[in-house]
């Protein structure tokens, strides 16, 4: 695969654009985002953790009292780890989740972008009202998997999607809803403003019945063992989110679906990744297992700094023994979009385009 022409369709308008979102930002919660982003001494993930910090206290103090800021499901910025932030789920209709993971080229890219400025209405939200309303416009049923939850049984008590999502809103608290969006929004701002960065964006969907986790995804991130392979390049966000039962935490990457008669709903996971110094760019593979070891899901994201972009995902039922030598061979048959049917699983996966430094990718796993 040859070098390519560095230029994503649009991108530098997209990015003039970012620059006058959080030039709003500023003005309307009182922040100074711009200092962050042209602070060149700061790395991604700093940069990505003080965005995401500033705009949080911000939004969060301006909730009105009635509001209230209690939170459950909820974990507080940089809980993670010292180096990684995790993104909470997002909950979407099934049939939007189905629409946006088919999303290709430069639709999908504009797609990304309106999300940005979804979750800067979100921001700016001052009680659940409000926010349900900026929620729903973006075509989201909850933010985090509680969320999700509470929307759902809105619904079985036949309230409008408007009003269910308003009382899943309220059920979690300002607090843990504010926290998901500005999560989101500080990891799209850092994106869309990486300059020549090499840099991916993915939305991945869990369209099954089994939740989908990453074993030890932080102690491979820090160089261990783990189901997370980097070949080049550093992760900056990673989706988790916690599921309450009977009074504790369960962490998942995706939550499964939720169905209840007509209503299903869809959650996805939100990684960022980009290049670290030097001439190479952001290329990896994550693994996800599917439950209690029901199967496996290899996905391959490909930056690379002189070589076509491009993705690969495969459904596997038994677990690979090196998640290097599963690399190789899914980098070298990478392409734009890739979508298969493997023992009654369906795996879609597809990037923006071969060219470009800011690539954002769409995958969905299906049954």
């Amino acid at each position: 695969m040859d070098a390519m022409d560095d230029d994503n369709t649009g991108s530098a308008d997209m990015q003039a654009q970012a620059r006058q979102l959080i030039e709003r930002l500023d003005r309307k919660l009182g922040i100074k985002l711009h200092e962050i982003i042209d602070d060149d001494q700061l790395s991604p993930r700093d940069r990505r953790r003080r965005v995401v910090g500033q705009i949080f206290e911000a939004a969060l103090a301006r909730v009105q009292p009635e509001a209230g800021a209690a939170t459950v499901g909820a974990a507080p910025p940089g809980s993670a780890g010292d180096d990684v932030e995790v993104e909470p789920n997002i909950a979407f209709a099934a049939e939007n989740a189905r629409y946006f993971a088919s999303l290709r080229g430069k639709e999908m890219h504009e797609f990304v972008f309106s999300l940005t400025k979804r979750f800067e209405n979100m921001v700016s939200a001052t009680g659940p009202a409000e926010l349900a309303y900026q929620v729903v416009g973006a075509g989201i049923v909850g933010l985090t998997i509680e969320g999700g939850i509470n929307t759902l049984a809105g619904l079985r008590n036949r309230l409008p999607l408007l009003k269910a999502v308003e009382a899943g809103i309220r059920k979690i608290g300002m607090r843990g809803a504010l926290l998901a969006a500005a999560a989101a929004l500080g990891t799209l701002i850092v994106f869309f403003l990486s300059g020549n960065q090499k840099a991916i964006f993915a939305m991945i969907f869990n369209d099954t019945d089994e939740d989908m986790i990453v074993r030890n995804w932080q102690e491979a991130l820090d160089g261990g063992q783990g189901d997370v392979y980097l070949k080049h390049g550093s992760v900056v966000a990673f989706p988790q989110d916690w599921r309450i039962r009977d009074g504790g935490h369960t962490k998942v990457q995706l939550y499964r679906r939720l169905r209840d008669g007509t209503k299903t709903i869809v959650y996805a996971g939100l990684l960022f990744g980009q290049k670290n110094v030097g001439p190479l760019g952001v290329e990896g593979l994550t693994l996800f297992t599917l439950g209690q070891d029901k199967g496996w899901v290899s996905h391959l994201f490909a930056v690379p700094y002189a070589r076509n972009n491009g993705t690969n995902i495969e459904y596997l039922r038994q677990r690979p023994a090196s998640l290097k030598e599963l690399y190789e061979p899914l980098y070298q048959t990478r392409q734009v979009a890739v979508d298969r049917v493997q023992d009654g699983v369906r795996v879609m996966s597809a990037v923006d385009g071969a060219r470009g430094g800011l690539v954002t990718l769409m995958a969905i796993i299906s049954t």
